[in-house]
């Protein structure tokens, strides 16, 4: 694969708007609409999720978004005029057009990696784990593996043992290695 078909990312500097919609979730589809484009990809550096019936969200990098690139130039721009984007980063090229600034596909994949890491903390396998939220939510159990976000958890009940994937936000590490 050449170089230049590999994707790349154009980053947006977020308005106070921008900032709001990051926290809600709602700025990748804002982002989407304004562009008239449901291709193209939009990652926020933060997640936003219930855990304890209360809403947390963890930021990697507040007031920065970044869009996949691939769309004219001039159609990047034209967030700059629109209520989420405070402005494109870029510079002038020597000819003194305006040039987005990009980010390689393995740097969005490292964040993205970090995010995922700062979300998931240290769910590991063999841990005694409270569920904060869904179904279980109040019981403990002993996570037996890991699949990407998820944990496949067993969980004793006075008259049934369950094994069950559950998202790795809704669990609390036991500091207590044994599972009551």
């Amino acid at each position: 694969m050449d170089q230049r078909d590999k994707t790349t990312w154009v980053i947006l500097e977020l308005s106070r708007s921008g900032e709001q919609k990051s926290e809600d979730g709602s700025l990748a589809h804002a982002i989407r609409r304004q562009l008239r484009s449901e291709d193209v990809e939009v990652f926020v550096p933060a997640a936003t999720y219930k855990k304890g019936g209360r809403t947390v969200t963890i930021h990697l990098m507040e007031g920065y978004a970044f869009v996949s690139a691939g769309l004219n130039e001039t159609e990047y721009f034209s967030l700059e005029h629109k209520p989420d984007v405070k402005s494109v980063m870029s510079s002038a090229s020597p000819s003194g057009i305006r040039v987005p600034h990009t980010l390689p596909q393995h740097e969005i994949q490292r964040m993205q990696d970090q995010l995922r890491t700062l979300i998931i903390g240290d769910v590991a396998i063999g841990a005694c784990v409270s569920i904060t939220d869904g179904t279980y939510r109040g019981l403990e159990g002993r996570v037996l593996d890991l699949e990407k976000d998820y944990a496949i958890l067993k969980i004793e009940m006075r008259s049934l043992a369950v094994i069950t994937k559950i998202p790795q936000v809704f669990l609390e590490v036991e500091a207590d290695e044994v599972c009551v």
